[in-house]
């Protein structure tokens, strides 16, 4: 009996842990959170408060005016001559600036090749030339003879070969052609002395130097690369949108446009002045872009004092001065959008989305050709969650005009303050 007891006392245990205590758990827990739900208010929703944005404008107002048409290029000599040589021979003298960068003027000599040999060719031709003179004399004063003999016993007609052989026509003939052929040689003689002395044939600096003193070298030999320094050229690429804004030469004309040239070397910016002469009349081939060409004069500084040399092989930058320009407003770059937009305040103070057409500038200002009325007023500040029709409100001292004075004030909000984050459309 006492054991049966013990097994149910057991079995009563077991039930109430895995059946009746999890089930009472599971009830007051639903008591808990409908009492919860019952006893406990619903939040208000507060409406979202409407914030009005204030921002800063600036009127339209249409200008004429010139801009900077930006390009690049690199520098380059107007000539560049191989200096070959037109004779063979030994190098015996070379001029102190017979170096890699080392410059001449036109006329100066650059070295000299032993002339020994040439000097005895030209001795050879006087000595020929001299003899064909002789020859030549003599051969006058035999034909003289033989044509008085001739005329004394043949009074009558004969065969006219024959007179000519009697008369010594072919051998003075002989005598004046050889006297022709020394002459040349003269010439020639003297032209191939002189080519043992090379001299610069324009103002110019040498490179790739490949001959010097003591080498001997051979007719058509290279002996350098010589470039002319009186001026430079830099070929400009030009696409259509900037052809347009500048007032090109016809052609077969040069034109005389300013341009401003500059070159940042380490942390200093050098700038040379130039002129925009020319455009090469035919478009690249496969960017399709329009090369202009703009001449420096003594980029050196050889004939006047020079800050800085505008160096063969330098990159720089151009500003081509443009055609005067009409109905122009400009204003801040930071001000406009992706996608050519602005953002104006109409006459209810409500925002306006507009696109424009700009020029193709790289300034820190931007050019606006159509898109904007004389008067509207574009905001130059940043807007908090920009959209079309939201009302915003312009405090006196913030209306700007496109003046020198408001533009730089515009700067310098937009300094100090946060641009727009991304609008939504």
């Amino acid at each position: 009996m006492n054991s049966n007891n013990k097994n149910n006392n057991t079995r009563s245990s077991r039930f109430l842990r895995h059946f009746l205590f999890p089930l009472l758990i599971v009830f007051l827990a639903i008591v808990a959170a409908v009492y919860l739900k019952l006893i406990n208010k619903p939040v208000e929703k507060k409406a979202r408060e409407q914030f009005v944005s204030q921002v800063h404008v600036q009127a339209v107002n249409f200008e004429s005016l010139t801009i900077p048409v930006l390009s690049q290029g690199v520098v380059a000599a107007r000539t560049q001559t191989r200096l070959i040589s037109e004779v063979s021979g030994k190098v015996n003298k070379v001029s102190a600036k017979w170096v890699n960068g080392g410059f001449f003027r036109k006329g100066e000599e650059i070295l000299q090749i032993e002339d020994y040999e040439y000097k005895n060719q030209l001795a050879k031709a006087k000595a020929q030339l001299a003899s064909a003179k002789s020859a030549l004399i003599q051969e006058q004063g035999h034909a003289y003879v033989a044509k008085e003999d001739w005329q004394r016993r043949n009074s009558g007609g004969s065969n006219k070969a024959a007179k000519s052989l009697a008369l010594r026509e072919p051998q003075l003939e002989s005598a004046r052609t050889q006297l022709e052929a020394a002459k040349t040689d003269l010439v020639s003689a003297r032209h191939r002395l002189i080519k043992t002395r090379i001299k610069a044939p324009y103002d110019g600096l040498v490179s790739g130097k490949q001959a010097d003193i003591g080498q001997f070298i051979s007719t058509g030999q290279l002996l350098a690369d010589y470039h002319a320094v009186d001026y430079v050229e830099i070929r400009l690429p030009l696409t259509g949108s900037q052809l347009r804004l500048l007032e090109l030469p016809k052609i077969g004309q040069q034109s005389d446009i300013p341009v401003t040239l500059e070159s940042k070397v380490g942390d200093e910016v050098f700038s040379w002045q130039g002129r925009f002469v020319r455009t090469e009349g035919m478009l690249d081939e496969f960017t399709k872009v329009l090369y202009g060409v703009v001449e420096v004069q003594d980029p050196y500084g050889l004939n006047k004092p020079a800050n800085r040399p505008l160096r063969i092989g330098s990159f720089v930058e151009a500003s081509i001065k443009s055609k005067i320009l009409n109905d122009i407003v400009v204003l801040p770059r930071n001000v406009l959008r992706s996608g050519n937009i602005l953002w104006l305040v109409d006459n209810k103070n409500k925002l306006q989305r507009r696109k424009v057409a700009v020029l193709p500038t790289r300034e820190e200002m931007v050019y606006v050709i159509s898109g904007l009325a004389e008067g509207e007023r574009v905001v130059v500040s940043g807007i908090a969650e920009a959209v079309a029709g939201r009302e915003v409100t312009i405090r006196d001292d913030m209306l700007l005009d496109s003046s020198q004075e408001g533009a730089s004030e515009i700067k310098q909000i937009i300094d100090t303050e946060v641009l727009a984050e991304p609008e939504s459309k």
